[in-house]
């Protein structure tokens, strides 16, 4: 018999089987380092270090491919069933401040779950450096304790804390168990939390409730979704999107429902099944979105959510967009995290004690590049206005008056060859008219400086469209545009910063809307293959 504790507290027969490990054709799995004791979650600094959770109460430090002999941390822990370090996590800010975030279980004065701060220094920990952040409530059961550890791109820490095997706690503002929490990065709890004026102590911190055992949970870069894996008892495993006050449910509802039934609930984005078949499993880990800075798997994969099941040992690849599934690697120990680095790579970690790299060595280099500026004009009375430090970009071509017209531009310097160009906007359409809107993308005759930009003084448009793409009233998301061609000549025509103008190619009474740089959430950008 082989037990699929500690994060999953069954239980079950399981044939004898050899463990290969697969992924598909065109990647290449590597194992990078064995030799962990029982890890439990990783994380990624941006000089490529990984720092790995022990559930024991190590939190050891890859460097260069090689597990480094002494430890971060050691801590005193409770490791008994699914406690122990279950969560770590490194600050935004960590090429400057060196700050690592650590969940873990301790029994003084009583057993709980602590959430602590750390300050590293040559890959160890400062000694006295820990500042406890918070302190949950006291643990019934060695179950269900959570352990999700991110920053989203507000600067928050969002914490996944799991029921304790009391479904009843899921579902009560009186204590945190059973909830994701948002923090600030001092422990501080922000006051625009949706239960702040509502609940007391640690509770008013919850940001979403009614969650069995959110062990893992992963943050889109650029847009900062967030999708909550909740490991679900003997029927469903889901995947939800994260939002501010929603409740998911547990223990009332597990896996899809009917919304009429249960209206205050929120269903899950996908679900699967307990079961032997291949689209089964037992227990959802190690959730992580692939938008990384240089895309290495082939572009089909942007955007794309992966996780993983601790039972069976697959790793799947969920399209948000159509809310499907499919399979992408199989045969894994017991994978418990999912991340993925700068470079693309996607690492797995196991809890029999090895992380795995996959790679794609066969696609070309990808890069993604920011505006250097970006903003819109208006006709009529705003003719004179500067637009430059808002977060919104316009795109409508209407009665006068009424017309906005975008400029964008990007530096090409760092590039070398280009063989595609694709420019990204996040945004949707107003809904006051049309239900769409045909945008094109134009070249400008010159550049323009961002803080003085207005209609007056606007850069002509040259030519015809470059590109075109349908804006829909449906919920912001990503839109794109094919620039490969044009790009490509002005590569070659020894040009170093390109500037672009969008503009609605009928007339219309709504408007399209995209993030700009200063909104920080999904900016503009221009990702090219080279």
């Amino acid at each position: 018999m082989k037990c699929l504790r500690p994060f999953r507290p069954v239980c079950e027969l399981l044939e004898p089987r050899q463990l290969l490990a697969s992924v598909p054709a065109g990647f290449t799995l590597t194992p990078l380092v064995g030799g962990l004791a029982a890890p439990t979650a990783e994380d990624i600094a941006p000089d490529g270090r990984i720092f790995v959770a022990e559930q024991g109460g190590n939190v050891r430090v890859v460097q260069n491919g090689t597990l480094l002999a002494n430890p971060f941390l050691s801590l005193a822990v409770d490791s008994q069933g699914e406690r122990g370090v279950i969560g770590v996590t490194l600050d935004p800010n960590f090429k400057t401040n060196h700050f690592v975030y650590v969940y873990y279980t301790t029994d003084s004065p009583v057993t709980h779950n602590r959430l602590s701060r750390f300050t590293e220094s040559n890959n160890v920990a400062v000694p006295r450096s820990e500042k406890v952040l918070l302190d949950l409530d006291p643990l019934s059961f060695t179950n269900h304790n959570g352990g999700g550890l991110h920053f989203g791109i507000d600067g928050k820490l969002y914490v996944g804390v799991g029921e304790n095997h009391i479904p009843t706690n899921a579902q009560t503002l009186s204590n945190p168990l059973g909830k994701v929490l948002r923090l600030n990065s001092d422990g501080s709890i922000p006051t625009d939390d949706p239960f702040y004026n509502i609940a007391t102590g640690n509770s008013r911190a919850i940001w979403a409730m009614g969650l069995r055992n959110p062990f893992t949970f992963g943050v889109q870069p650029g847009t900062g979704k967030i999708f909550i894996d909740d490991v679900g008892e003997s029927t469903w495993e889901e995947i939800n999107v994260g939002k501010a006050g929603a409740n998911y449910g547990w223990p009332t509802t597990e896996g899809t429902f009917n919304q009429s039934q249960f209206p205050d609930f929120t269903e899950p984005l996908y679900a699967y099944a307990h079961g032997p078949g291949d689209s089964t499993g037992v227990a959802i880990t190690g959730g992580t979105f692939y938008d990384p800075a240089t895309q290495q798997f082939p572009a089909s994969y942007r955007d794309q959510y992966f996780f993983a099941d601790l039972g069976v040992g697959f790793i799947k690849v969920l399209n948000p967009a159509t809310k499907a599934a499919s399979n992408f690697g199989s045969g894994f120990n017991q994978p418990v995290d999912l991340d993925v680095a700068a470079d693309g790579s996607l690492y797995v970690l196991s809890h029999a004690g090895t992380i795995y790299r996959i790679t794609h060595p066969t696609v070309s280099h990808t890069t993604t590049l920011s505006t250097i500026a970006d903003s819109y004009v208006g006709d009529g009375r705003s003719s004179f206005t500067n637009y430059g430090r808002t977060t919104q970009l316009l795109a409508r071509t209407g009665a006068t008056g009424t017309t906005r017209i975008t400029y964008l531009q990007f530096d090409l310097s760092s590039i070398s060859t280009i063989s595609s160009a694709t420019l990204r906007l996040f945004g949707t359409l107003s809904q006051e008219g049309n239900s769409s809107l045909a945008v094109g993308v134009f070249a400008a005759a010159s550049s323009f400086n961002e803080t003085r930009l207005n209609w007056s003084n606007r850069p002509a448009i040259v030519g015809s469209a470059l590109a075109q793409t349908t804006i829909t009233t449906a919920s912001r998301r990503w839109y794109q545009w094919d620039l490969t061609s044009y790009l490509r000549q002005q590569k070659q025509a020894g040009k170093t910063v390109v500037t672009l103008v969008l503009k609605g190619l009928t007339t219309s009474t709504s408007a399209a809307f995209f993030n700009s740089r200063e909104a920080g959430v999904g900016a503009p950008q221009l990702v090219i293959n080279s």
